[in-house]
């Protein structure tokens, strides 16, 4: 983003960073790169904090001719001082991609630093020359036109400080001079401009007519209007330049067809873009932000991220008058942000389906994905990111021969060749029982028993499943009986996942839906249980009783005392218990504790705890390890008849045994690593850092939902879903209905198609009449986040808007 700051300092960019060794917190500094208008060459790099009353205060202030700046790794750049005491300052980013966004800039300041630096010092030293050896004579022709070709030069670049020196060198020999444009600068002629588009993932290349008089900031405001692009987030880049509003194309020596400039974009949320302030700036308005792909339709197509500037207003598939009108722009499907699929680790912080290019460390130029090497200048490419120790474990359980590999910590390998020894013939490919590896099923035993306080569990008491959603089904087909005249009831929450209503409705079971209480932060009512019961009991034979606990998608988490009530309620109506408790290593309320089912149950006394029947399920999918598609999952069974156990364990024994690298994710989230283990520094620290994350992102959802009217939302405890009320305007909802929608659903589509933002409506998971909800994914990137809740604040704004 620049900015004008004083009479001749134009801010290039600023960015948040955490920098060492100073103790101040990252989101009080900002990195400033500001640019002298009137001198070429002249860059100032400002460390700038933010005190609490908002009040910014300049800590450091350095030339870019007095530094040497490296890029030490995709996030953490180093500042070190030429000249003594060689201070040294390390900055971190935020992400990647703003460490990205800064290196080009960057980069090129410094190359223009170097450039002009270079020709003052030759024309310095020819000065300097020239006065010894003529001090008390007139000029030489010679010497005179140098003098004339280095005034011509530094007019040319735009160099105030360097003309005027030269201009007085030549009045003080009394020399008469005639300026006038060059020929091929005279020619007021349009031209077309090879320009090289790049953003942070890929790059195309396009033409644009211009005359070479017109200056920078006017280049800027054409690509604006041609092709949606915001002049905040252009960087122009002309022979090695980072070019300035001010100047000329032709001062950066474009005049002839087919000259060549490199345009990179910028991601436009970082550009904090303002819509009033265009209006008052008088900034031409295009019809629609368009992607990348969009604009630039007869290019071939590349991804780009235009979704920080989607304060332009978004075009509706109807008008007033509820006709059909112009459809929205549709988005590339790298443009989408999917909040409905779970990112957690390193490798999943991409939403993007495509493969993002890499930046060269040197030259920051943004390669393609696929090139071991920098296209510019040769760079070999930086190595990836360290993998998890979980991560590297299921590697060499997998590849066997990175056993004897030197770069993987002891610790890790002793783990992997244990597990290896548990499978026959010593490969994950083999067979395993079909109830689970005996090792492992002993490991979630003691998992059990650690985390409910020493309550005893027995391996023989947990199956292992592809995943927790097999084993309830698994147990839905053990309690529903598929004849008879009566039906077999399951009492199930609403709003619940869509998936485990599909499995009832394949096992031929009735449902029969309680609610959750939305008011009182989605808390669960024995009354509203006993409602539930005796309605369904006219119709059906209810035999279990559904719990999700934490809750998927509203994020509660039931206390103690609401656990208590529903275990009696099932006692005293015989009901079996499925406790779904898949998120419980995903709780971030303050003052709230997971207590699960099992634990509660045998603190109930002996007739209680000895009585009520219970399955617990459990799954490597969820919390800190958010490996889905490994497909890991158990259920322990509470209380159950030997003889039905026993039955259990045949019906489990029909389906193939469960996966093994399933077994191996399970393995590692229910025995992880401990202290004195050379990895459990680096997986704590991963642990920690989800964690946080997802602690962060509930505060931020908290935070941005409560300023936006029309949506209201229960506090976020636990889980990794929000569930937010929608309070839709009359209009909206008639047209919705009109098109034979729900309107959540119609809000949800539209969305989508405006912003490629992807939620879930609330009418796919149930919901109370007349109300209307979305699923929100809370387990992803800050910067995602970020990015999707500010598509969203925007969107839902002109929504209403739209419909009031």
């Amino acid at each position: 983003m620049a900015v004008s700051s004083g009479c001749s300092s134009t801010v290039l960019m600023s960015v948040r960073v955490s920098v060492r060794p100073l103790s101040v917190g990252s989101d009080s500094l900002r990195l400033q790169l500001s640019m002298n208008a009137n001198r070429a060459g002249h860059f100032t790099l400002t460390l700038r904090h933010t005190d609490r009353g908002g009040r910014s205060v300049s800590l450091a202030e350095f030339d870019l001719r007095s530094v040497k700046y490296e890029i030490t790794s995709a996030r953490c750049h180093e500042l070190r001082l030429t000249k003594p005491p060689h201070d040294c300052l390390t900055f971190t980013f935020r992400s990647e991609q703003e460490a990205q966004e800064w290196a080009t800039v960057m980069m090129s300041s410094l190359r223009e630093t170097h450039r002009v630096a270079k020709m003052l010092h030759a024309s310095h030293d020819g000065l300097q020359y020239m006065k010894c050896e003529e001090k008390n004579s007139v000029l030489s022709l010679s010497m005179k036109e140098e003098l004339c070709i280095e005034l011509s030069r530094a007019i040319e670049t735009g160099d105030t400080h360097a003309a005027v020196h030269y201009a007085s060198d030549l009045a003080r020999q009394q020399i008469a001079l005639t300026i006038q444009p060059a020929l091929r600068d005279a020619e007021d002629r349009e031209i077309s401009l090879a320009v090289v588009v790049e953003d942070a993932s890929s790059s195309c290349c396009v033409t644009v007519k211009v005359h070479p008089q017109v200056t920078v900031a006017s280049l800027k405001q054409q690509m604006f209007v041609e092709y949606g692009f915001h002049p905040r987030v252009q960087r122009w880049v002309i022979a090695q330049c980072l070019c300035s509003d001010g100047r000329s194309l032709a001062s950066y020596g474009i005049y002839r067809d087919g000259d060549t400039a490199f345009l990179y974009l910028l991601s436009a949320r970082h550009a904090c873009l303002d819509h009033q302030q265009d209006q008052e700036n008088g900034l031409p308005m295009p019809t629609v932000a368009p992607p990348l792909s969009a604009a630039l339709a007869h290019t071939p197509a590349i991804s780009h991220d235009w979704r920080g500037y989607s304060t332009l207003p978004p075009r509706f598939s109807h008008s007033s008058t509820g006709s059909s009108g112009c459809g929205p722009e549709k988005h590339s499907v790298s443009d989408i942000i999917n909040l409905e699929m779970l990112q957690l680790g390193p490798s999943k912080l991409k939403s993007s389906n495509t493969q993002p290019g890499w930046s060269c460390p040197s030259c920051t130029f943004i390669n393609k994905s696929t090139r071991p090497g920098c296209e510019i200048c040769s760079t070999d490419r930086p190595n990836p990111p360290n993998p998890s120790s979980v991560q590297q474990v299921l590697a060499a359980c997998f590849y066997p021969a990175l056993l004897e590999d030197d770069s993987l910590p002891l610790d890790v390998k002793q783990r992997a060749d244990g597990l290896l020894r548990q499978c026959d013939g010593g490969s994950v490919g083999s067979y395993t029982d079909s109830c689970g590896i005996v090792k492992i099923k002993q490991c979630v035993s003691k998992f059990i028993t650690r985390r409910d306080g020493g309550v005893p569990s027995s391996p023989d008491n947990i199956f292992i499943t592809s995943g927790s959603q097999m084993a309830l089904m698994l147990m839905l087909k053990l309690l529903v009986q598929s004849g008879g005249s009566c039906r077999t009831g399951v009492l199930i929450p609403v709003p619940t996942y869509a998936t485990f209503t599909q499995a009832l409705e394949d096992q031929g079971a009735a449902i029969i839906p309680y609610h959750l209480c939305e008011e009182q932060g989605w808390t669960l009512q024995v009354e509203e249980l006993r409602r539930a019961l005796h309605a369904g009991r006219r119709t059906c034979n209810p035999v279990a009783l559904y719990i999700c606990n934490p809750g998927n998608p509203t994020g509660i988490i039931q206390s103690r005392k609401s656990i208590e009530e529903v275990i009696r309620f099932a006692a005293e109506e015989r009901l079996f218990l499925l406790a779904d408790e898949v998120y419980q290593s995903c709780v971030y309320g303050e003052d709230t504790e997971f207590e699960s089912y099992k634990k509660v149950l045998s603190e109930m006394g002996s007739t209680i705890a000895s009585t009520v029947e219970l399955a617990s399920f459990n799954s490597a999918s969820k919390g800190f390890m958010g490996e889905c598609g490994l497909r890991g999952g158990y259920v322990e069974l509470v209380n159950l008849d030997p003889a039905v156990k026993e039955y259990t364990r045949t019906l489990f024994s029909t389906r193939s045994s469960p996966p093994v690298g399933g077994q191996i994710a399970l393995d590692l989230m229910t025995d992880p690593l401990k202290p004195g283990d050379p990895s459990f520094l680096t997986f704590s620290e991963e642990v920690q850092s989800i964690k946080n994350m997802i602690s962060k992102n509930a505060c931020r959802i908290q935070e941005v939902f409560g300023e936006i009217p029309g949506i209201s939302c229960q506090p976020l405890k636990a889980g990794f879903f929000v569930f937010p009320c929608l309070h839709l305007p009359l209009r909206a909802i008639k047209w919705a209905k009109k098109k034979q929608m729900e309107p959540d659903m119609l809000y949800c589509l539209h969305l989508l198609e405006e912003t490629g933002l992807h939620v879930r409506p609330g009418c796919e998971f149930g919901q109370r009449k007349d109300s209307y909800h979305f699923r929100l994914l809370v387990a992803t990137h800050e910067d995602t986040m970020e990015d999707a809740l500010q598509r969203l604040k925007t969107f839902h704004k002109q929504f209403m808007k739209e419909f009031s």
